[in-house]
């Protein structure tokens, strides 16, 4: 299940266009890229952790206005626990930051094409990572090389020359 996780994290997160990967914000904020168009959102689904704060830089490449928003812990839109970008014109620019505390899978979509431009934000706390303690290995005894226990072969006696019509 890890690497199907990972494997999405992989896959779904937004970043800069060459890596596919987030990339390092101010104070320590994560920036993920999405853009809008008619009808969806690029990418449609996003994996984030738990607690950490994001800024979500958007795009709209669409032909009308679009913004983004959250659902959130509630998972219901348009509740005050939202997260909500302004309205971005076609060709504008904008951002939105948030951090979610709670593990799940949350909605998100755009209030001009509620039906249509929708996506999935997926909120996890990864593993922690495992401490590798040395061990130190306790001396043993060398092991012991079996000797070969000696075989007896019969030796078949040499027939003697015999002497006919001595």
């Amino acid at each position: 299940m890890l690497a199907s996780l990972l494997t999405l994290l992989a896959m779904a997160c937004g970043g800069d266009s060459e890596s596919g990967l987030p990339t390092p914000g101010p104070a320590g904020e994560t920036v993920l890229r999405v853009e809008m168009s008619n009808g969806f959102f690029s990418p449609r689904s996003l994996t984030v952790r738990a607690g950490v704060d994001y800024i979500l830089e958007l795009r709209n490449r669409g032909g009308e206005d679009h913004n983004l928003r959250i659902a959130g812990v509630d998972n219901e839109y348009e509740t005050e626990d939202d997260f909500v970008s302004g309205n971005l014109e076609p060709g504008e620019t904008g951002s939105l930051k948030f951090q979610i505390d709670e593990l799940g899978i949350y909605g998100f979509r755009s209030d001009s094409q509620p039906i249509t431009m929708i996506g999935t934000l997926i909120v996890w706390e990864p593993p922690p990572i495992a401490t590798l303690v040395p061990v130190t290995p306790s001396p043993t005894a060398a092991a012991e090389t079996p000797t070969p226990s000696p075989t007896a072969e019969a030796e078949s006696p040499t027939p003697e020359p015999t002497s006919a019509g001595q």
